[in-house]
């Protein structure tokens, strides 16, 4: 979800592949095939990321912020809480992983059990959200 492909670069080398493939006169070879069958994939992938994705993100990132607002304002630097509120107007994956970088930055810097507890916390909903983007691939691949 948090791909450094923007979706109009992504669709722009899925279109160089058909291009490709549709200015030749010759049989494709299994190389070409091949390239074919992964813009398709691609762009199954890409109507997931466009479709389902901003409410995946939305949910992450909110649940982070709350993560963030629970904890007791003396035991973080207010940076942190700054981050929280910007996470909560983030809807573009891109962003989102700008921000929780900068959090991570932020809580590694901060030697508290506090910061290192919310970095726990923070890995372990990143690993949610990759399984969360694994769900939903998988739920479209079944669906078709």
């Amino acid at each position: 979800m948090m791909t450094p492909l923007t979706p109009g670069e992504m669709v722009g080398a899925i279109g160089q592949a058909a291009q490709a493939a549709a200015r030749t006169d010759a049989p494709l070879d299994d190389f070409q095939r091949s390239q074919l069958l992964s813009a398709y994939s691609a762009t199954r992938h890409l109507a997931v990321e466009l479709e389902s994705y901003p409410a995946a993100i939305a949910a992450f990132c909110n649940g982070l912020a709350d993560r963030i607002d629970a904890r007791p304002a003396a035991e973080l630097p207010g940076a942190i809480a700054a981050t929280a509120a910007r996470l909560r107007v983030t809807t573009d994956p891109r962003d989102a992983g700008e921000v929780v970088s900068g959090l991570l930055n932020l809580l590694r810097a901060h030697p508290s059990p506090a910061a290192a507890a919310l970095r726990g916390e923070t890995q372990a909903a990143l690993r949610d959200l990759c399984d969360r983007e694994v769900d939903l691939l998988a739920d479209a691949l079944e669906r078709r």
